[in-house]
């Protein structure tokens, strides 16, 4: 069994082990079928429910990920109306996301 690791990546937070998928809200800086690294480590969760935790991060662990795509989520719709003035206007929007593959967790040896 392997660890779980929390990230932080463009203030969100993440819960992540080697193999995991998670969609971030769009990095333009990460490009296509490259591999990143994610130095923002907050805490680690071992298999035996071991929590360390770092004061902001933790900076002996780093996670290389992989940039499968840049895709755009689901459209949500909201609808304006003001009564008895015939004024109705519907608006939808799409989140762009970055789609992370989690590939490995290193920890520097000091």
């Amino acid at each position: 069994m392997t660890s779980t690791i929390i990230i932080d990546i463009a203030n969100h937070q993440y819960q992540v082990s080697q193999g995991s998928i998670i969609d971030v809200p769009l990095q333009k800086q990460f490009e296509e079928g490259k591999v990143v690294t994610l130095p923002n480590v907050l805490a680690v969760i071992d298999p035996e429910n071991n929590i360390t935790a770092g004061r902001p991060h933790l900076g002996n662990i780093t996670v290389k990920a992989k940039v499968i795509k840049h895709h755009k989520g689901p459209k949500t719709t909201e609808i304006h109306y003001k009564a008895k003035s015939r004024y109705r206007r519907r608006v939808g929007f799409r989140q762009q996301f970055t789609r992370l593959e989690i590939t490995q967790i290193q920890t520097k040896t000091k």
